[in-house]
């Protein structure tokens, strides 16, 4: 019996120890993505949405026409970089509800790919200011609906 229990006590113990190194390892901040995404616009429940596929199996991120357009409205607006949270929460007021997360996400990551806002960090800026960010944005949406379009990521 003490033979056992000194066995499972020296197993834990090297889990343990084990679970603490690879903590320790981890590299700090977001990883580099690998897979390709393709954006596209196809009709849902909910009527056209911009949806974000990955090269997974995992079902596509679909964002409704409304959310699109009221994150054109916010963004089209802000002349200094703006943090996430605080567009999330003016997304929120400005639909009368919270909305998940990875909606404004798959927009922010979808006009990155079209060079319509840049990014540091958590904070975002159009690289357009009001009627020409609109008018980008928009276009962008049109060339989703006609052709897919896939980003590949760089090898950096």
């Amino acid at each position: 019996l003490r033979q056992s229990v000194t066995r499972i006590e020296s197993a834990i113990a090297r889990t343990l120890d084990r679970e603490a190194e690879l903590r320790r390892s981890r590299i700090r901040g977001p990883r580099q993505r690998t897979t390709p995404i393709t954006y596209a616009v196809e009709s849902s429940r909910r009527g056209p949405a911009l949806c974000e596929y990955r090269s997974s199996s995992a079902r596509p991120f679909k964002v409704p026409k409304p959310v699109y357009d009221a994150l054109v409205r916010i963004m089209s607006k802000p002349k200094e970089p703006t943090k996430f949270t605080q567009l999330d929460n003016t997304l929120a007021e400005l639909l009368g509800e919270p909305v998940p997360e990875y909606l404004p996400r798959s927009v922010i990551r979808f006009w990155i790919a079209c060079d319509l806002i840049a990014h540091s960090g958590a904070r975002f800026v159009p690289k357009r200011s009001g009627a020409a960010f609109r008018s980008a944005a928009m276009e962008a949406w049109r060339r989703a609906a006609s052709t897919p379009i896939e980003v590949v990521p760089t090898a950096n």
